[in-house]
């Protein structure tokens, strides 16, 4: 659920906010105070975003292996994309630690005797030796490195010497680049965690990523790219090197035809279907930053998600709306363009919305979770993102007792009560049985299912809008909100399937164009008959809607 609508996402006020973001670093009374880390002293702050991309590859990279045993290095990117912003903003609100800004180059003369020397990719196969580097750096505690840089470091004053260079194994095609690495890493495969699938995030075949890069050098990951269309081979063979429902960590994101055509990237779902069909689960992450920072660090204080039980008694005139926003799987907008266009609205926690979020986030960044919880309001409640432990399409997996049982586990440790479920590419809705599996095994108090319903239109939902799960737990379908004017359609036609009872409607509420703001508006154009509430008060209501037997066989059939 991690659509890339760029062309969507941002406007010029939104972009300015970052300078605003940085005035406000300087109040600490909204921090998330930092519990006890492994930082070993002053943490060590630099500026990299006058860099190249290929150049950031190489300090992200090299932060990793820095990190892996404390909190030693945090870069700055102040980047202008819609998700990649606010790492000045975080330093003081969620990392909170006694720091000490560097000039960049420096790094590599502070933390010399932690780098033991370089790994140049190959300019002519940039994407797949980049990665290849970036791997094999995490093994050697090495810096990988385009030439240029290679030249910098092997000159004085950082002396670096040459420990591999991929120019040498003139590669040709991608799948041989990548039977080589697994071939070479084969016996260090007792000490690799887990897949990146990262390195082409616009489709140039430029690569130079830089997000990312330093939690897979921390934990020895191993990078690769693929285009679901022709490189199935090469993703069945990464991932074949990992026991099934292991996390795919980065994005399966690929520009093709026709994304440059219609802005949706309908390679994503098949995609994540051949992660699916393999066992495992994408967790979206390309894109964010330090995480080898946030993965360390422990809040102080722990704000417990809010969520409501009681079942409500519904108004026979009324039409209840659940506005949720999409997208909250990608831990990069997690971090960066939700705190911007949802957080930060002024609108934020006056009307009642759900908001979808990685269950993922309370462990790998638990000091930002903790910021969003305690700057939200009993209007803002948190529902995990599809489909629980990960992006996966649950009906595709060979087991997916396996994937809800680790769903089930993350989801108590984030204290999420509610999971949102994509499924099938896209092509249809859940069926019975794997919502009943949701049911059995992970017992939600409410079930979310669909997104964008490529299949069924824009106008109503996939049907039936509601039924239940082993139980007796509610399955809402959705119908999408892109514009203000295209959902308040889709809310009044659904609503008309009511037929005089209680409405309800579940809105996807698209995540990089609408907001609390929005919501305020709808709300008042649909007039006093439309009622907007909250995830728990929605599942409330339809419980309530049941127990008196006022739940319309047009919602429900």
């Amino acid at each position: 659920m991690t659509k890339r609508n760029n062309l969507l996402a941002v406007c010029f006020c939104l972009l300015m906010s970052i300078l605003l973001l940085s005035a406000c670093s300087s109040n600490n009374s909204s921090a998330v105070s930092v519990a006890s880390t492994k930082s070993q002293g002053i943490l060590t702050v630099s500026d990299i975003s006058s860099f190249s991309l290929q150049d950031q590859v190489s300090f992200t990279s090299a932060q990793g292996i820095i990190n892996r045993h404390a909190t030693n290095l945090y870069l700055v990117y102040n980047t202008q994309s819609n998700v990649q912003q606010n790492s000045q903003f975080w330093l003081t609100h969620a990392v909170n630690l006694p720091h000490k800004t560097v000039n960049p180059m420096s790094i590599f003369l502070k933390f010399k005797s932690t780098l033991k020397g370089l790994i140049i990719w190959d300019p002519n196969m940039v994407v797949d030796t980049q990665n290849v580097a970036v791997t094999l750096a995490g093994l050697k505690d090495a810096i990988p490195c385009s030439p240029q840089m290679a030249k910098t470091l092997e000159a004085a004053p950082y002396n670096y010497k040459v420990l591999m260079d991929l120019r040498k194994n003139h590669f040709s095609n991608r799948y041989n680049t990548y039977k080589w690495l697994v071939n070479y890493i084969h016996p260090y495969m007792s000490k690799i965690s887990f897949p990146v699938w990262i390195g082409d995030p616009d489709g140039s075949n430029s690569g130079d990523d830089p997000s990312l890069r330093d939690w897979s050098t921390q934990h020895y990951g191993i990078d690769f790219e693929a285009d679901a269309n022709t490189d199935f081979n090469v993703i069945k063979m990464i991932l074949g090197l990992f026991p099934k429902d292991s996390p795919v960590y980065g994005y399966i994101f690929y520009v093709d035809a026709q994304y440059k055509k219609t802005n949706l990237p309908l390679l994503e779902g098949v995609s994540v279907g051949d992660i699916s069909k393999l066992g495992d689960y994408l967790i979206p992450t390309d894109g964010f930053h330090n995480l080898s920072i946030f993965s360390q660090l422990k809040a102080a204080k722990n704000v417990t998600p809010m969520w409501s039980s009681k079942t409500i008694v519904p108004n026979k005139s009324k039409t209840y709306v659940l506005f949720a926003t999409t997208d909250g799987d990608n831990l990069a907008y997690d971090q960066g363009f939700f705190l911007l266009h949802q957080l930060q609205n002024p609108q934020f926690g006056k009307v009642p919305m759900g908001i979808s979020l990685s269950v993922n986030l309370a462990k790998l960044a638990p000091t930002i979770y903790q910021y969003y919880l305690q700057h939200s309001s009993s209007n803002d409640i948190y529902i995990a993102a599809p489909s629980g432990a990960g992006y996966a399409y649950p009906s595709l997996m060979p087991d997916l007792t396996k994937y809800l049982s680790t769903s089930k586990a993350k989801m108590a440790y984030a204290g999420l009560k509610s999971v949102w479920i994509l499924d099938n590419e896209y092509e249809s809705s859940p069926p019975q049985t794997t919502v009943d599996q949701y049911g059995k095994i992970v017992g939600p108090s409410g079930i979310f299912t669909d997104y964008d319903n490529f299949k069924g239109g824009f106008i109503t939902p996939n049907p039936p809008a509601i039924s239940f799960a082993t139980g007796n737990i509610p399955v809402v379908h959705d119908v999408y909100g892109l514009t203000q004017f295209n959902t308040i359609n889709s809310i009044q036609a659904t609503a008309k399937l009511a037929n005089g009872g209680p409405g309800f409607v579940f809105v996807g509420l698209d995540a990089w164009n609408l907001n609390s703001t929005d919501v305020q508006q709808m709300i008042a154009k649909l007039g006093p008959n439309y009622v907007a509430v909250t995830p728990d008060q929605f599942v409330g209501l339809i419980k309530g809607a049941e127990k008196l037997h006022e739940l319309s066989t047009g919602l429900t059939k």
